[in-house]
């Protein structure tokens, strides 16, 4: 229970601090830099947004020649797998398989909760699929650090116990 919680304070910790990054920066691109200027709210000012089907949040990428649009595709795979190693590596657990899942799945929501608060933004829109990225890229990462964290401990000796001990 202790990582679960271990899980939540590092969510909630890397989400605040992406929000007032993406905040912060269309404040700093909108004319008058106020707080509700950077927000619409009139159409879809709740999250039932995620519901309808229709809604933005599910619409396909139009993909253009933009290699712009591409790097920030690969910015979102590569910055949501940080995110998971990082939760991972801070994670003290001895079961691999736990650290894995709790890392992925707090990486995860993060992706989530950023993607929702984009869609709120005036300039920016938040998508399923970008959620599906940051996914595949916690995942990814998080399969490396297993990966690694196996080889690394080829070498080393399990502690045995001794039956009465």
């Amino acid at each position: 229970m202790r990582y679960v919680f271990i899980s939540i304070i590092c969510m909630v910790v890397i989400s605040f601090f992406i929000l007032s990054i993406s905040t912060s920066v269309e404040i700093a691109k909108s004319d008058d830099e106020t707080f509700t200027s950077i927000y619409h709210w009139e159409d879809s000012g709740s999250p039932t947004f995620m519901f309808d089907q229709h809604s933005s949040f599910y619409e396909f990428y139009t993909f253009k020649d933009d290699p712009a649009f591409v790097m920030r595709k690969i910015g979102h795979f590569v910055v949501y797998g940080m995110i998971a190693c990082t939760i991972f590596i801070v994670l003290p657990l001895e079961q691999l398989w736990v650290r894995c899942l709790l890392a992925w799945i707090s990486a995860s929501i993060i992706g989530l909760v950023d993607e929702t608060h984009q869609h709120f933004l005036i300039g920016r829109d938040g998508r399923v699929l970008d959620v599906l990225l940051n996914m595949s890229g916690a995942l990814c990462f998080v399969m490396l650090m297993v990966v690694a964290s196996v080889v690394l401990n080829v070498g080393r000796e399990l502690p045995v116990k001794k039956v009465g001990d």
